[in-house]
């Protein structure tokens, strides 16, 4: 990891392997001090929809075609993109790690069955590569018209024009064995776009869930002294936000830097600043308060409305519903969460938060053993803010890797005690594992041969399972926002809409 971090870095210094204009999925990011390897994810996806929207407000009567590349990344042809990465590598403007970065990438596809793997961060450069064919011939064929998110295509043009369209890139797709995804294709309207293009609670100038706790953020990097008056207030008006994050947040000086880059970078960015810092602490509880009202209200609205069977418009109405649900985890007490639980029912893509609002019905989380990552990361955040005592949970005779992981997080976060028992009858390197995460893990009596076991006891030398709950809770975050596991549930990635 690393590694690839370390290449990240370089590539991104280098012209030759900066996106196409006509992308704005995986940009990299506008300064090395930004705490990620590439632009937050959501930033690319918006200039994308307010493009598109403003194309067609200027020419009212063209369409927007959305065409998917089916199973993208698997797809794609290794023997076709690696001459295209070695020619680039080739280009360097900074030789020196060539052969190294080229050596990486190749056992990277290697480890892969076929195309490109999914989840290395290196991956989505590869992506870029893959496409450059498609983006130069759409770029030079319909200009700023042609615009791409991973593998989601638009192009806005006249209605007659869309079976020209979609002819050419088929036959641009299938020089590199790709194919439409026909389930993904649709025409939109200008009209229809614009009454349902899902960005409006990105908008900066606005009040969203996102802007509510960066300016609880701010004032507790200038209040600190307020935290305990703030989370009193907030929970008793019920709210289950993260406040010792949100503490931490405030004294991380990444964030402090990006805080300050605002009078910079963001538009309006003093006046941002300015209210952020004279805001007071009644004054945020009413804010979220309305906030919450809103979301509330909005998603009423989409209730009352029939999900759309397929294509684009269900799929927006799901990241819609989406949207509000998993920020609404944190805007209400637990003991409302049936009225979520409600809301889930009636779609199926929203499974795991559906799951996560059962085992706080039931307060049990056996269910969500097999659903490791963001689902119980989510529960444990959830649970460790608003709950007093351990959920239920059964176990298996045999644990399986999902469920050794769940348990890890669930420890870390003292969400759950692991029975000594249990600990004891497990095979190693398992139990130490697992010890260590529930901060039972014994020194090492011999570390001469420096294993992954020895590796975790070392940790632990000299520090009490208080203390590393407390490294666990507070030694984060590299986003320069406060990072919580609900709000990512069920989300695929903007790539899909």
């Amino acid at each position: 990891m690393l590694a690839e971090t370390a290449i990240l870095q370089m590539l991104s210094r280098e012209p030759i392997f900066s996106p196409h204009p006509s992308a704005y999925s995986y940009l990299w990011p506008q300064s090395e001090k930004a705490g990620r390897s590439h632009a937050f994810y959501r930033t690319g996806y918006e200039q994308r929809n307010r493009k598109v929207t403003a194309l067609l407000k200027a020419h009212d009567n063209d369409v927007a075609l959305v065409v998917d590349i089916r199973r993208f990344y698997p797809s794609v042809s290794q023997e076709r993109l690696i001459p295209r990465v070695e020619t680039r590598l080739d280009h360097l403007k900074e030789k020196t790690h060539r052969d190294s970065i080229n050596s990486f990438i190749t056992n990277l596809l290697e480890v892969s069955p076929g195309g490109i793997p999914i989840g290395p961060e290196l991956g989505h450069v590869l992506g870029h590569v893959a496409l450059e064919d498609v983006d130069r011939y759409m770029r030079q064929r319909f200009g700023e018209k042609y615009l791409r998110y991973v593998d989601d295509i638009i192009v806005v043009c006249g209605r007659h024009e869309v079976p020209r369209v979609q002819k050419y890139l088929q036959g641009l797709l299938e020089e590199e064995a790709l194919e439409f995804n026909d389930d993904k294709t649709d025409i939109f309207a200008s009209k229809e776009w614009i009454a349902h293009v899902p960005y409006r609670h990105v908008l900066k100038d606005t009040l969203d869930f996102e802007n509510l706790l960066r300016k609880i953020s701010v004032y507790l990097m200038v209040h600190p002294q307020d935290i305990d008056t703030l989370q009193s207030m907030f929970r008793g008006s019920g709210f289950s936000f993260p406040f010792l994050r949100m503490k931490t947040l405030a004294h991380y000086n990444r964030y402090r830097a990006y805080v300050l880059a605002g009078l910079h970078y963001r538009r309006h960015g003093l006046p941002w600043i300015v209210d952020a810092l004279t805001t007071n602490a009644a004054d945020l509880l009413r804010l979220a308060l309305d906030l919450r009202g809103t979301m509330h209200q909005e998603l009423t609205a989409l209730r009352d409305q029939p999900p759309p069977r397929h294509g684009m418009p269900r799929r927006w109405y799901v990241q819609k519903v989406r949207y509000l649900c998993n920020r609404l985890l944190y805007m209400i007490d637990p003991s409302e969460y049936g009225i979520l639980y409600d809301y889930t029912l009636v779609l199926d893509e929203l499974q795991e938060i559906r799951a996560v609002l059962t085992a706080f019905r039931h307060r049990d989380v056996t269910n969500l053993l097999m659903l490791p990552g963001r689902t119980i990361l989510a529960f444990s955040e959830l649970w460790a803010e608003t709950q007093s005592g351990h959920p239920a949970m059964q176990l298996e005779s045999t644990l399986t890797e999902p469920v050794i992981e769940s348990l890890a997080t669930l420890s870390l976060l003292r969400v759950i005690d692991l029975p000594a028992p249990l600990l004891q009858n497990l095979p190693e390197p398992t139990r130490t594992f697992l010890s260590y995460c529930a901060g039972q893990s014994s020194q090492p009596s011999d570390i001469s041969k420096l294993s992954f076991v020895d590796e975790l006891q070392t940790l632990q030398i000299g520090q009490s399972a208080e203390q590393l709950y407390d490294l666990v809770t507070t030694r984060f975050n590299d986003r320069e926002v406060v990072s919580l596991g609900g709000v990512l549930l069920d989300d695929p990635g903007y790539a899909s809409g």
